[in-house]
């Protein structure tokens, strides 16, 4: 991927993929369990990455469907969880040439930070303030459970902080509902 974006198309709909930086993970035996650890080593040296942690693009899909701009997950935001590198979506919003606010449609596969923690900043502005929020019923009540934040979870606290004020906006899935005509959970 040149620059911080990739176009192309998916049958007739305008797409791109955008970037929101790397994310550094744990030790590789600790992510890919099933992998030798010797073989795991190998294939990591031989590609140039580390050996000792996991390094992941975090990129995300954004489509131009009729009537409705449509990305899927948000990224990281301002969390730096996973290393300095991350949150890199609105820098590759702006290489792209797409305004946030010319987005009608958010797509969260589910509510982990990686996913989800990009819908506002720090302070709360949401970052995609024309969008429509599309999340399964079932992934809002988990994060949203009171014995859950009350026993410190981190996720549910980044939920508090970054879907919750927007709930207004937040159309809750059933299983088995599409969140837009064409695309299928």
């Amino acid at each position: 991927m040149r620059g911080m974006h990739h176009r192309f198309r998916i049958g007739t709909w305008p797409a791109v993929i955008l970037s929101d930086g790397p994310l550094t993970l744990h030790a590789p035996q600790e992510v890919l369990l099933d992998a030798p650890p010797e073989a795991l080593a190998a294939a990591l040296a031989e590609a140039g990455q580390p050996t000792d942690r996991l390094r992941v693009q975090q990129n995300l899909l954004l489509l131009d469907l009729p009537g409705h701009r449509v990305l899927f997950d948000t990224g990281l935001g301002t969390a730096r969880l996973f290393g300095e590198e991350s949150g890199r979506l609105p820098d590759s919003l702006a290489d792209a040439g797409i305004d946030a606010a010319s987005i009608t449609d958010v797509v969260l596969t589910h509510a982990h930070s990686d996913h989800a923690w990009g819908l506002s900043t720090e302070d709360g502005t949401p970052n995609f303030p024309n969008a429509r929020i599309h999340l399964a019923d079932i992934e809002y009540a988990h994060w949203t459970d009171p014995a859950l934040l009350a026993a410190g979870n981190n996720s549910a606290r980044g939920v508090q902080r970054h879907l919750v004020p927007l709930r207004d906006r937040i159309r809750l899935l059933r299983e088995g509902e599409d969140p837009l005509p064409g695309i299928a959970a």
